[in-house]
């Protein structure tokens, strides 16, 4: 348990690694997800934009 005072700086050190590390990890898949997104909204635009002009040939 929490003993003397190196324990509960050890223990509040492990926590602010633990949530930075869920901090980046998030950061991480949200800017994949956002790329993702954003490929996909370019081909969806893209794919309109071939398929009105071979309407009009």
């Amino acid at each position: 348990m929490l003993e003397n005072i190196n324990d509960v700086l050890s223990l509040g050190i492990l926590v602010v690694i633990i949530l930075i590390c869920i901090y980046y990890t998030f950061s991480i898949f949200s800017k994949h997800h956002e790329i993702k997104l954003m490929e996909l909204e370019s081909e969806y635009y893209d794919y309109n934009d071939n398929d009105g002009e071979d309407q009009y040939l």
